[in-house]
């Protein structure tokens, strides 16, 4: 039986070269992940390496956290591989083929559940995001019993270990394949959205995210003079964005969650041409307290979707939020907002910096809360400071039109694995 793996010719150059390690330092949306899942296809699919029989070997495709992996490979394996797939189990991210071996997706969060294990094949995207010893103490050795074959695939993050594994790679071009690509090397993306990219990024921002430059970097400070006050535009539509806090009330959270920070809810309006931040609410509240806020303020904008950061604050309130909702016969779709593997710097450089730079973020006049959002902007990224309203208000950028793609992968990824039919959502 066959699968259409569906590269494009650049991706094709290198899945088709024969040399066992390959590097390929490329910019967003390029096509990165596809091209991880046909490597490792089309290394599960092996019965035999080097003389080796592969029975008892695996493949691995390692990203920064175990939930990004599952996020993100979960459902374009099952997708591409169904007519060869025998067995999944989308908890652990284990794949099985119809010839007895396995992939599974896995994260650097825990790199000690990587060991122990036999492979053939070691995928690992974003390798700059994850600490070296990954490779080199962890996957490297384990393919080592069968000559297995290693890829690297990422966005450069400054000159850090993924830059001078590719230096190091450079000097055995035998054993080792590089490569650079550009975002517009890839022939499917549009090139508009690329163009929206650079206006609402850094000029060092885009040239690491969409031109894979190792010159670039996110670490940039945030400058007062972006700070631009206006009216809110006519046209545009509203998105609801939080960043939680530790509970006062639960000590069981409180325990494992003591900083003194705010819980922050911002409802920012995105327009064609940029990012207007309507309101700002913030607070310390109990949990229930916590979902009484939420709410309100999503009925007083009629916000439909609100997206909560992920994790253990997120999983506390839900069951608030799931009994107000009820009480008000009022029901927005909660989304889980997720890191993608970019420290919390990281999230606010991508998502307030480049509009800033780029006159494309207003504030709305007059607000209540524009000296504490001055304040945090200014002290950022001194991490003795509070960054709850910065962290916010980034996280907007998920639910721009820009940011589809991603929307639709988590989309299929709940679709992929069963809902939690007694929490009712």
């Amino acid at each position: 039986m066959e699968i259409d793996l569906k590269l494009h010719p650049r991706q094709f150059e290198v899945f088709q070269d024969p040399r066992p390690n390959k590097i390929v330092a490329a910019g967003r949306r390029w096509g990165k992940s596809r091209l991880a899942i046909a490597i490792a296809i089309s290394g599960v699919l092996q019965n035999e390496l080097n003389g080796y029989d592969l029975q008892d070997m695996g493949v691995f495709i390692v990203a920064p956290t175990h939930d990004q992996a599952k996020r993100i490979y979960l459902p374009m394996i099952n997708r591409i591989a169904h007519p060869l797939i025998t067995k999944r189990n989308g908890a652990t991210g284990r794949f099985e083929f119809e010839n007895g071996r396995w992939i599974e997706v896995r994260g650097a969060d825990n790199p000690d559940s990587l060991r122990g294990v036999g492979l053939s094949h070691a995928i690992l995207d974003e390798y700059a995001t994850m600490k070296a010893n990954v490779w080199d103490e962890i996957l490297g050795p384990a393919l080592t019993d069968v000559g297995g074959h290693a890829f690297f695939i990422g966005t450069p993050a400054g000159k850090n270990h993924f830059h001078a594994l590719i230096q190091d790679a450079l000097n055995n071009e035998e054993e080792w394949g590089v490569w650079t690509f550009k975002s517009i090397d890839n022939p499917f993306l549009n090139p508009k959205e690329i163009e929206k990219a650079r206006k609402r990024m850094t000029l060092e921002q885009f040239r690491q995210e969409y031109e894979a430059s190792f010159y670039g970097s996110s670490s940039g400070y945030l400058k007062r003079e972006w700070l631009k006050v206006a009216e809110e535009p006519t046209s545009g539509y509203y998105v609801m964005t939080v960043d939680l806090a530790g509970y006062t009330d639960d000590s069981d959270v409180r325990s494992r969650y003591s900083r003194k920070d705010d819980h922050a809810m911002v409802v920012t309006k995105i327009h064609p041409d940029g990012r207007h931040i309507k309101d700002i609410r913030y607070g310390t509240w109990g949990t229930r307290e916590c979902a009484v806020q939420l709410l309100k303020m999503a009925h007083d904008y009629g916000i439909r979707r609100i997206g909560i950061e992920s994790g253990a604050l997120y999983n506390a309130v839900m069951p608030y939020l799931t009994d107000r909702m009820a009480a008000i016969k009022f029901f927005p779709e909660i989304i889980p907002l997720f890191h993608g593997g970019k420290k919390k710097t990281e999230r606010i450089m991508w998502g307030l910096a480049g509009h800033a730079q780029n006159g494309r973020l207003t504030l709305e006049p007059k607000a209540t809360w524009f000296n504490i959002f001055e304040e945090q902007w200014m002290d950022f990224p001194n991490k003795l400071a509070k960054d709850d309203l910065l962290d916010a208000a980034a996280y907007a950028e998920q639910f721009a039109d820009e940011g589809f793609e991603d929307l639709a992968e988590l989309d299929a990824q709940h679709k992929f694995e069963p809902l939690d039919t007694q929490a009712g959502y």
